[in-house]
């Protein structure tokens, strides 16, 4: 099976799920920010826009997170234990 067999037909779980993959380099970038500083890759004002903009991203996806859990079959009561948190 390859990436292309394995899409959502519809374009508002593609969207979905490019949002998740956009926040997943988000949030890579901004736990190795210091390495990306001290080698001068990435400035100190571009560090702190990547925050806001994972900061932004989970504040839009917010409201979809109900539905991918539901989606994934991940019971609720499962969602406060510590490897969820």
């Amino acid at each position: 099976m390859t990436w292309s067999d394995s899409e959502p037909e519809d374009e508002a779980s593609r969207d979905l799920l490019s949002h998740f993959g956009q926040l997943y380099s988000l949030s890579v970038l901004t736990r190795e920010r210091g390495w990306f500083q001290e080698r001068g890759y990435l400035a100190e004002t571009k560090s702190r826009a990547l925050v806001e903009q994972a900061e932004l991203m989970l504040a839009e996806l917010r409201p979809e997170l109900s539905a991918v859990v539901e989606a994934f079959g991940i019971p609720r009561q499962s969602l406060g234990a510590p490897i969820a948190l």
